[in-house]
């Protein structure tokens, strides 16, 4: 590990996809903030990489926990390099189904949760003039439900991210 090597941000560490990537990103051997609503879920996996992981609370729903989180990782890391905004959740019933408020919760972490986080890690990425984000895809079932209608909001800032920071070539995912 070098003060080179990417740090990474990964919300939704705790299990699939969230969590698959924070093994794969610390057994490269670069850092990564692994977060999840409950950080206890993450601590197993944080004590197995030592000085290079750490495990933050992180309720992207909520801009005290996200500030706490982000300058958790920045005062340890002292930068975010790759910002993975995997945190979400499938609702698997038809749009006529749910309920408002079940509606308005999956649109309040899938959608504004996630443009929340990327808010407050962006400037620091665009002052460094540096940094890459991505913004998880959940696989929809069958339409019209409503992990679609979450997931289509969460696709289209990722691609315009990527014109908004010069990216380091080193930093890239397939590296």
């Amino acid at each position: 590990m070098t003060m080179t090597d990417p740090v990474w941000f990964i919300t939704g560490a705790s299990s699939g996809l969230g969590q698959a990537l924070a093994e794969a990103v610390l057994e490269r051997g670069w850092r990564a903030a692994i977060t999840s609503r409950n950080s206890n879920a993450l601590n197993a996996l944080a004590s197995r990489y030592g000085e290079r992981a750490l495990a933050l609370q992180l309720d992207v729903t909520d801009n005290t926990s996200i500030e706490r989180a982000i300058a958790a990782a920045e005062a340890k890391f002292g930068t975010i390099d790759v910002l993975v905004n995997n945190a979400g959740y499938g609702y698997l019933a038809a749009i006529e189904e749910g309920s408002d408020r079940e509606i308005r919760d999956q649109f309040e972490t899938n959608v504004f949760g996630l443009v929340a986080v990327t808010k407050r890690v962006l400037p620091g990425m665009r002052a460094r003039r540096q940094g890459t984000s991505s913004m998880s895809r959940r696989l929809a079932v069958s339409w019209p439900s409503l992990p679609p209608a979450t997931t289509m909001p969460r696709n289209s800032p990722s691609k315009r991210f990527r014109n908004r920071c010069r990216t380091r070539s080193n930093h890239s995912a397939s590296r």
